[in-house]
């Protein structure tokens, strides 16, 4: 899943053929299997669109440890994705609590951000996009949302500082690309994160 998001594939047609087996093969053998079952549900929602299945998947997972801080965060992100970000955020917010030693604690700071940048409200996408950015500095979604966020306030030299920095980091990305992979399913939520990139200035 880091690896599409952030663009890492070398042979991306390999790739993800190979990432559909493992998690078809990991919920064949591993339906009894906590970890296994949330982790396929996270990539079957982020790489391959399939929010019902992956829904069905992360609440098998949860029903067989309703205390594993990385099935919350993979409900938070189907939740996301679905375009329920009111109920995203407590997911993520849930996840955390349960971990708060987690060194990953920054991936759930930044899709809270992006469930705020999806919600309208800005001022807060930034604030979580902050946080998250204090615990890892190269966190590509907090980057992301710093580009949307900052774009949709009217903040573009803000938001061009911040592109700059993801097309270093990331130089194939474009707004084909960002169509491309988007896991959003509805198309409000694909309207403005493209609208902010358009308004940052990222290239077609």
């Amino acid at each position: 899943v880091l690896r599409r998001g952030n663009a890492w594939f070398e042979n991306e047609e390999r790739e993800l053929s190979d990432a559909e087996q493992v998690v078809r093969r990991a919920v064949q053998l591993g339906n009894n299997d906590a970890v296994a079952l949330c982790w396929a549900a996270n990539a079957l929602s982020a790489i391959f669109h399939e929010h019902d299945a992956a829904s069905a998947l992360v609440d098998q997972s949860l029903s067989l440890n309703p205390n594993l801080a990385g099935a919350w965060r993979a409900r938070g992100h189907i939740s996301d994705y679905s375009g329920h970000h009111e109920e995203a955020i407590p997911q993520f917010m849930h996840a955390m609590r349960l971990n708060p030693i987690d060194p990953d604690t920054h991936h759930s700071e930044a899709a809270i951000a992006y469930a705020y940048l999806l919600l309208s409200q800005y001022d807060l996408a930034l604030s979580w996009a902050s946080r998250a950015f204090a615990r890892q500095p190269h966190n590509s979604f907090a980057l992301r949302v710093s580009v949307l966020g900052n774009a949709h306030l009217g903040r573009i030299d803000e938001a061009r500082k911040f592109l700059d920095l993801l097309t270093k980091n990331y130089p194939s990305f474009t707004i084909s690309l960002a169509r491309k992979r988007m896991p959003y399913s509805q198309p409000k939520d694909v309207s403005l994160i493209i609208e902010g990139y358009q308004k940052a200035g990222l290239r077609e």
